[in-house]
């Protein structure tokens, strides 16, 4: 629970008097106080406290506080009475559990009988990732204990026409179950070529991190709904494309049973590309494509660079960003990256900054991101629908 503890001068030596402290909830900028003022007298070592209590007795159902924030004010007395200093603490968050579950880059459709792919971000209530907590996914028989914070997993769908609920929840030994993180997702089947259709193609890239550098193995997989209906299959095609340009484009004879594909990636495929599939079978009075797309993002590992870019004019660098550019609503800073170009960073306002200087520049780009992957002109998650 929130508490107050102590009070010292600015230059270290500990405050003697009395503290006056109050709690209360800030509901959107609303501030309402749920206990009437305390006094602590021992600022050496006293403590005052606010507890679950108190806040049931002002707000019964506690579950209609999630979301908003509790804020401690306190006033401190010196003992001469030469001194009354007031100060607050706010933004102390009132959540049911410690940790933040988000079901993300996971496609709204899956085939039935074929696998889909998940992928899961675990982070703590402040947005920093939350390694090796232990995470379950009704799909899977046995908890996920060892990630970074993102899990990827892969798992084979029920071969039914039937809506599905994928559900994920951490597994805290000894922490009840209302206190578990937990995130759901409904997830529907595919509907094909005129609704009635179980043709399918699934399109799978692996759990790896993906670099710059690295090489891929793409599996496509074919499911007809009739195995003769395989046989008509001679090829596939595939686009990969990145900001809605075409990166490259080729096409394949299919295998017996799962076709692979090696795909190098490379700087055009930054900071994240989309990859788009498909066969067509030739019936007679009309043909039938059917396709799969996935999106892919790639780790950018010169992020955070704090080399100056010797090309760039000097009066148009300003600093790294380590820097504080103080008092300033517009923030500018180039990086070089591998091929010795250069790109520069706009940032007005603070946020982005401070996340910059505290070392968080995935955390700071993480809104660019987001922009470019619901712009992508492959669409969204859910393959080609």
């Amino acid at each position: 629970s929130p508490s107050l503890q102590a009070a010292w001068y600015l230059y270290g030596e500990q405050v003697r008097g009395v503290a006056y402290v109050q709690f209360g909830i800030d509901m959107n900028g609303q501030k309402r106080r749920i206990t009437s003022m305390k006094q602590l007298n021992n600022l050496n070592g006293g403590k005052v406290s606010l507890t679950m209590e108190e806040i049931k007795n002002v707000y019964p159902n506690t579950s209609s506080l999630l979301g908003y924030s509790v804020y401690v004010k306190a006033s401190v007395m010196t003992s001469s009475g030469s001194d009354l200093v007031e100060a607050e603490k706010s933004g102390i968050k009132i959540v049911m559990s410690h940790y933040v579950l988000s079901i993300r880059d996971t496609p709204k459709y899956f085939k039935p009988g074929l696998p889909l792919g998940i992928v899961v971000t675990v982070s703590n209530q402040d947005g920093s990732p939350a390694p090796n907590i232990p995470v379950k996914l009704n799909f899977l028989q046995k908890p996920i204990k060892t990630h970074r914070g993102t899990i990827r997993v892969s798992v084979n769908m029920p071969d039914e026409d039937e809506n599905q609920m994928l559900k994920v929840e951490t597994a805290l030994p000894g922490v009840n179950a209302e206190n578990q993180a937990v995130q759901e997702m409904t997830l529907e089947p595919y509907l094909g070529f005129n609704g009635y259709s179980k043709n399918y193609l699934h399109i799978s890239v692996g759990n790896k991190q993906v670099a710059v550098g690295s090489s891929l193995n793409i599996k496509l997989t074919i499911k007809t709904a009739l195995p003769e209906h395989r046989k008509l299959v001679k090829q596939l095609t595939y686009v990969v494309m990145n900001k809605g340009k075409i990166i490259t484009a080729s096409r394949v004879d299919v295998c017996q049973t799962d076709t692979n594909i090696p795909l190098l990636v490379t700087t055009e495929m930054l900071p994240s590309f989309r990859l788009v599939a498909y066969y067509i079978l030739p019936w007679q009075l009309h043909a039938e494509v059917v396709a799969d797309s996935v999106f892919v993002d790639v780790e950018n590992q010169c992020v955070g660079s704090q080399d100056r870019c010797s090309r760039w004019p000097s009066q148009a660098t300003i600093e790294c960003p380590t820097a504080v550019a103080k008092y300033s609503s517009l923030y500018r800073t180039h990086w070089p990256d591998s091929n010795n170009e250069c790109f520069t960073l706009e940032a007005t306002g603070y946020a982005l900054l401070a996340l910059i200087k505290g070392g968080h520049v995935n955390e700071a780009m993480a809104p660019f991101r987001w922009l470019n992957e619901r712009r992508d002109n492959g669409g969204g998650y859910g393959s080609t629908q």
